[in-house]
This record gives C-alpha cells, sequence and structure tokens, in this order.
C-alpha cells in the first residue's frame, strides 16, 4: 500500500530544520526543503541559498551535485516547494528555534 500511494503521487517534499555540519554532532540549524521523486532528489536551504541535485539512479550515495547541469529542474522544484511551503502556511524566513 505505501509503495503504490508513493507511486501514485510521484514526489515526495518536505521541511527539514537542520543541516550537515561537521562541528555540530546534530546538524546545524537551518530552513531547508527536499523533493525526493524516482529519479531526482533536491534540496534547498532556502535561509543559505544552498541547492543542491542528484540523480538517484546514476548517483545512489547524492556524491555528485549536477545542478549547474539541469538549471530548468532546479527552477521548476524551486517553484513546487515555494507552492507546497505556501500551502502549509510555511512563509520565507521561518523561525528557526534553537
Amino acid at each position: 500500500r505505501d509503495a503504490a500511494e508513493y507511486e501514485a503521487r510521484g514526489e515526495l517534499i518536505s521541511y527539514v530544520d537542520t543541516r550537515r555540519d561537521p562541528t555540530q554532532p546534530m546538524g546545524a540549524r537551518a530552513e531547508g526543503f527536499y523533493i525526493h521523486t524516482a529519479r531526482w532528489h533536491f534540496l534547498w536551504y532556502r535561509d543559505a541559498g544552498e541547492m543542491a541535485l542528484y540523480d538517484m539512479p546514476a548517483d545512489p550515495r547524492s556524491e555528485r551535485d549536477v545542478a549547474a547541469e539541469h538549471p530548468q529542474l532546479v527552477t521548476d522544484f524551486k517553484r513546487r516547494i515555494e507552492a507546497w511551503a505556501a500551502g502549509m502556511g510555511i512563509e520565507p524566513g521561518l523561525a528557526i528555534h534553537e
């Protein structure tokens, strides 16, 4: 049932409030989002303007950021995240709590 629901939906969009940080074991606070599809994994830390795009079948360990090679896809993913966030009531500049 869960796999069928995922396939029907086609993507997962979510919010994250931490990013990896080698100096902080629990990660650094952040305002981030991601979209995961069957092929792509896109990360966007809106507070820092950082982005990364990974082609999961070709790079399952997310070691090669291909965002520069797919600018239109990055633009589309950001637009979809912004629409999702607005629908969820998540405004830009969301206060990050410690």
